[in-house]
């Protein structure tokens, strides 16, 4: 590890030299370029019989006097140009494979203008992926295109390198936002967050782990040259997606050498204060923000023996991005634990606020601690008395919470007698990345070309420093390299026949380390802390008291420790071949995607501290009526932690293979209307352990540990102690049809229609650790029953370290002996089976003008069998297990029956004090022994493919082609997206309910916008008059923006405050109180978020004791405020010559200054609220925190870029 790190620091040290030589080069070459007077340009368009725009096509340009060539590509728009042409007559051919060759002689160009020649193909073959022509015109406003050049024109994105992948928020039926590491869930026409795939000069670089980090196996900004977004028009050659196809293609060289250098600044200077954050004199806060990012390209021709000729021609493209980030990220406030809890007096935490009464008719307090020495059973339940005056004497304090809590800060000067919110510390950033690229193209004649490609990504920072020393910090250091390796190319075997093939492969890197002083640091012999593996701080982390109580409101320790590597090895081929009126295309892809991770993480030991241990055990829940009694800090000073748990160190393989085939004919029935129809199949694996070292929950299966009982462990894998078996199949019959129409009902009116099957990815890898039992275990120390701890920091973690690497393929080893515990994971046997999308659209298209194209199109998508594990639970028990035991959640005496122990007098009166097996632990609860696999608690569920979405929406698009200065695009999306509890890719989902009833779960898409207007333009202005001075004052001022207005993000409903969870296992949620208004107040409108609760909690009520709520988990109008995307850019391009161009531009982030309110507290209607000396809130249902400012406030950076 210390040698890769210095690797990459020497790597981050040499950037300025190579800066240096990339700026003698653009020296030279602005020498050579200026010195070359006597030189026109050609420019125009490629466009088919029909006057739509061909793509790709070759043009060349032959001197009749010198026979030197100059070349040339046709855009996605069929614009072509050819610069820094020496004056004289050239000839002129235009190539593409499938169409005839045109041929135009006798071209003059003159000295210092730039001729225009527009020239028209005869219709064939087109070499894109995208069907014929009249199906490539109409997918132009549909599919989404973005140059270069008008990428480089607006303020999209604000990060340290530009993301490649922000242009797709300008696309209709696009929400979310990916963020400067690419993380980020972005939805594409109402799918899962993050399931869209991503396409690099045609090689998949979608990454395996979540397609959201794919930033890391991207190109710099500056050296694609066209973004697109393919989600409306489903051909065959796009599969694998749940929403779209985001596809990049980079820069190639050309005939004459070019290139650019860009510099980016940013400074706190260009910045507006920090919201709600002042200092000593009242002035808004400006975080220091200083951010500097350099890229530069250079590109042309070059000779390689015995292949560069008239036609054949070699180019190279090379790129270098750079960005180093220094700043900070505001003034954070910590929760740190006031002098009056470190001496164990937590009379402050007592808010007066009453819950009820206990078994023994005592007032039940908010916060009040209870002494686990005076636990007693009392008629049959287990209580407790509380601390007098809710104080803890610090002889009772655990000795090494006592040398752990000497190293926390005490609070800051000024906030001692602040509960939260009461340590403030400054947020450092620290940033270094790197993207250099290299691309050679070679040109062979006019029947084909090939190019290969390399990438790198680099990047260094500092991360999850939450403001404590080391060894308590959490702090750890990101480090990252990445290689792209791309190959492809096409070529016309007939006149009729064009083949392509592309491979490539992807390598990354990817390593957490947590930073000298914690990774390192002698627990056992500084703490007397003991039970970890490896050495280092154990992660700590300690549940937050009740919002306005305090105790510590972070983790300790970072444990972090992550060395993970992916492999994505590609390969695909297509032929496409003409036949008459008809286009056929047949192909195949193929993909293998390695994950390769050694876990360190887990091995230092883990402990988590909750209220439970000075709770009321016979409740069996510290949370009561929307409070709770005890206090997580109050746990931690007596060492009771309520769980821990330590593992070897894991270092599992898993690969993923797809195989993909498809055909398609696109058949031109005449000169107005297309038919598009073809068939695509796909096989994808679920991830697989390349040496089956899995293992997994098996419901049917005895288990020797739980007395016989179904519910044991199972082994993947052949042999003895093994399944025999693979735990997931892989479906094998993915056959998507697909079809299209376009009418050209009009010469300016195209009509299209469509629809077909489209399979996504299964799943992805997620955080995937292996199983256990295979020499990967996972030792867990849990509590027997409710109350009690499950480790003791003075006792540390016992255990024999020969167990954590011992091989015992046991269906019983789990559960451990005189605990209730759990498998790892129950992975779904249908975990192969890929997500399946119907989609149908129908659009129509109108041309208003050459350069403007509007199109109006509808969308519907049902899709079925996405990742939905929230959907499936194994050991929840319910109302229809508990009648087969004559029970009634609904009835109170059998509630309190549920809740009883199994040694306790009532479950003996009414006959349920007989055990499910010998050796369970008979202090647990009638509840634990009537579940379905009563020997474990919680059974996670990994793969289960039970999620489904709808889908339908308008989609609007409406694009202005560069003309006179301007461009400009807008989208509009009307639409509304439905879910059955699909989920994100790392298995995370809050829209479940009721489980028992799963067709009742359909619920509005968490992430749900039902309106999105974006909008951007860029503009130049022309230079005007005669006069020179005139004409140099009023040319090139440039202007541009980038709008985005959506509705609100959805809030979620409350948790109900009633004892379920502990009674079936699973919670519910409030219901809506019908007639109740939602909010106090207009959030849309002007309040003071410091002093304003904005939610009612009268418009919530809690379901009947034992039953769910009846309500949904989202509602369409309980949205938070509208948070619009503002951001502007004006500046001056200045010209010199023919072909350089030196640019100048402020670019302003939230231009206007508006204020980003983040959404209130939420999740607990009867949440006490509080507010501290200033009359600030600090907590309760409604309340929004502002400790430390608010952000979003307006940013500036300054952009220089020299184009030649």
């Amino acid at each position: 590890m210390p040698h890769c790190g210095y690797n990459l620091i020497l790597r981050t040290r040499k950037l300025p030299a190579m800066f240096g030589r990339l700026a003698w080069l653009v020296i030279l070459a602005a020498t050579f370029v200026s010195g070359q007077q006597n030189i026109g340009a050609l420019s125009g368009r490629v466009v088919d019989s029909n006057q739509r725009p061909v793509a790709g096509a070759r043009v060349f340009a032959l001197n009749v006097s010198t026979k030197s060539t100059h070349y040339s590509f046709s855009s996605s728009s069929g614009e072509y140009r050819l610069g820094a042409l020496p004056a004289g007559r050239y000839d002129l051919t235009v190539a593409k494979p499938g169409y005839a060759r045109f041929v135009l002689q006798g071209v003059e160009i003159k000295t210092g203008e730039t001729l225009r020649a527009d020239l028209v193909l005869e219709a064939g073959i087109s070499s894109e992926a995208f069907g014929s022509e009249a199906m490539q015109s109409s997918r132009d406003a549909s599919g989404g295109t973005l140059t270069i050049e008008q990428a480089a024109a607006l303020p999209l994105s604000l990060k340290p390198v530009r993301n490649p992948l922000a242009f797709v928020l300008l696309e209709p039926g696009v929400t979310g936002s990916p963020d400067e590491t690419g993380r980020g869930a972005l939805r594409i026409n109402g799918s899962a967050p993050s399931a869209f795939r991503v396409m690099l000069d045609g090689l998949d670089v979608t990454n395996p782990v979540e397609p959201a980090l794919t930033l890391e196996q991207q190109p710099a900004m500056a050296d694609i040259s066209e973004f697109r977004l393919e989600s409306n028009r489903i051909h065959v050659e796009f599969g694998a997606a749940g929403g779209g196809t985001i596809m990049l293609r980079t820069q190639s060289g050309a005939p004459h050498l070019h290139g650019q250098f860009n510099a980016l600044f940013r400074n706190e200077t260009l910045n507006a204060g920090r919201p709600l954050s002042l200092d000593s004199a009242g002035r808004r806060l400006h975080p220091r923000d200083r951010d500097h990012n350099l890229a530069a390209t250079l590109g042309g021709p070059f000779r390689l023996p015995g292949l560069s000729g008239a036609l054949n021609q070699s180019f190279f493209h090379i790129g270098l991005d750079s960005q180093r980030a220094r700043g900070e990220n505001g003034v954070s406030y910590l929760t740190v634990p006031p002098e009056s809890y470190r001496n164990g007096d937590f009379s402050r935490a007592l808010t007066g606020r009453s819950l009820g009464a206990d078994a023994l008719g005592r007032a039940l307090l908010e916060n009040l601690i209870y002494d686990p020495l005076t636990t007693r059973q009392v008629e049959g339940r287990l209580v407790r008395d509380p601390f007098p005056g809710n104080r803890i004497a610090p002889s009772r304090f655990d000795p090494v919470a006592q040398r752990i809590q000497e190293m926390l800060p005490l609070p800051s000067a000024g906030l001692e007698n602040r509960l939260v919110d009461n340590f403030i510390f400054t947020d450092k950033r620290k940033e270094d990345r790197w993207i250099p690229s290299v691309r050679f193209d070679q040109i062979l004649d006019a029947d084909g070309r090939f190019f290969f490609a390399w990438s790198q990504y680099g990047e260094t920072r500092r991360l999850g420093d939450n403001g404590l020393p080391a060894p308590l910090s959490s702090a750890f250091d990101r480090r990252i390299l990445a290689h792209t390796f791309r190959l492809a190319g096409e070529y016309s075997i007939t006149e009729g026949m064009l083949a392509s093939l592309t491979v490539g492969y992807v390598r990354v890197k990817w390593n957490d380390i947590a930073i000298g002083g914690i990774v390192d640091y002698p627990a056992a012999e500084a703490l007397g802390l003991k039970g970890g593996y490896t050495s280092g701080m154990p992660k700590i982390s300690i549940d937050p008291g009740p919002a306005a109580s305090g105790g510590l409101g972070v983790a300790l320790g970072s444990g972090a420790g992550l060395l993970q590597a992916t492999d994505k090895h590609f390969a695909g081929a297509n032929i496409i071949y003409q036949s008459g009126s008809h286009t056929y295309r047949v192909g195949a892809e193929a993909r293998n995607d390695v994950l390769a991770s050694r876990r360190l993480q887990e091995a230092v030991g883990q402990w988590r501290f909750t209220s439970s241990p000075v709770a009321l055990p016979y409740m069996a829940s510290s949370s009561i009526a929307g409070g709770s009694v005890g206090f997580p800090y109050a746990a931690f000073l007596l060492g009771m932690a309520e769980s821990a748990q330590v593992s070897n160190i894991k270092d599992p393989r898993f690969s993923r293979k797809s195989l993909a085939a498809y055909w398609q004919d696109t058949w031109r029935m005449d000169s107005r209307l297309t038919l598009e129809y073809g068939l695509r199949w796909d096989t994808m694996q679920a991830p697989q352990e390349t040496h089956f070292r899995m293992s997994s929950f098996d419901p049917s299966l005895p288990n020797p540990s739980a007395g016989g009982l179904p519910g044991a462990m199972i082994f993947e894998g052949f042999g003895k102690g093994r399944c025999n078996c693979t735990f997931t199949r892989t479906y094998q019959y993915a056959f998507g049809p697909r079809f299209g129409l376009a009418l050209a009902a009009t010469a300016r009116t195209v009509l299209r229609a469509g629809g077909g099957v489209i399979y996504g990815a299964p799943n992805f890898y997620g955080n995937l650790s292996g199983g256990v039992g295979l020499g990967w275990n996972t030792l867990e120390f849990s509590p027997v029953s409710f109350g009690e701890p499950g480790a003791l920091l003075s006792q540390g973690l016992p255990y024999d370290p020969a167990k954590l690497s011992a091989v015992n393929a046991d269906p019983g080893l789990r559960p451990s002996p005189g605990r209730i515990d759990s498998p790892p994971f129950y992975v779904d046997p249908n975990g192969g089976r890929p997500s399946r999308m119907v989609q149908w659209s129908a659009a129509v298209e109108r041309e208003i003008t050459p350069t403007l194209r509007v199109e109006a199109a509808y969308i519907g998508r049902r899709s079925v069998w996405n990742q939905a594990n929230s959907l499936l639970d194994w050991n929840a028990l319910s109302a229809a297990r508990l009648a087969s035991f004559g029970l009634d959640v609904r009835r109170a005496a059998d509630r309190e029956l549920l809740l009883s122990p199994l040694n306790s007098p009532l479950a003996a009166a009414r006959g349920f004090d007989r055990p499910p097996y010998a050796g369970f632990p008979l202090t647990l609860t009638v509840a634990q022994s009537l579940r379905p696999f009563p020997q474990f608690g919680k059974i996670p569920v990994l793969w289960a493919p039970l999620g489904n979405t709808w889908y339908d929406a308008l989609q609007m698009r409406l694009s202005r082609r560069t003309s006179n200065g301007l461009f400009a695009t807008a989208s509009f999306t009307w639409q509304k997206e439905l879910t059955l509890g699909v989920e994100d890719p790392d298995g995370s989902s809050d829209a479940i309910n009721d489980v028992f009833n799963r067709l009742k779960q359909k619920t509005l898409f968490p992430q749900s916008r039902p309106l999105v207007l974006a909008a951007a333009f860029g503009y130049e202005t022309k230079k005007l008059g005669d006069s020179s001075w005139l004409r140099a004052l009023t040319g090139g001022w440039t202007l541009s923006a980038v709008v985005r207005y959506q509705s609100g993000k959805l809030l979620r409903a409350p948790v109900a405050n009633t004892n379920l969870e502990q009674l079936l296992f699973r919670g519910t949620f409030a219901n809506r109180v019908n007639g109740q208004p939602l909010f106090l107040i207009d959030i849309n409108g002007d309040f003071d978020p410091q002093r304003t609760l904005v939610l009612n909690p009268a418009a919530w009520s809690d379901p009947q004791p034992g039953e769910f709520s009846y309500s949904s988990v989202y509602f369409n109008d309980y949205r938070w405020r509208r948070v619009p995307v503002e951001n502007v850019a004006a500046g001056r391009t200045v010209r010199f010559g023919e072909n350089f161009k030196l640019e100048f531009r402020l670019e302003l982030y939230n231009a206007f200054n508006r204020m980003i309110i983040p959404p209130p507290e939420s999740s607990n209607a009867l949440a006490t609220a509080d507010r501290d000396s200033n009359g600030i809130i600090t907590s309760g249902f409604g309340a929004i925190r502002t400790a430390g400012g608010l952000d979003g406030a307006r940013r500036g950076q300054l952009l220089v870029r020299l184009a030649w």
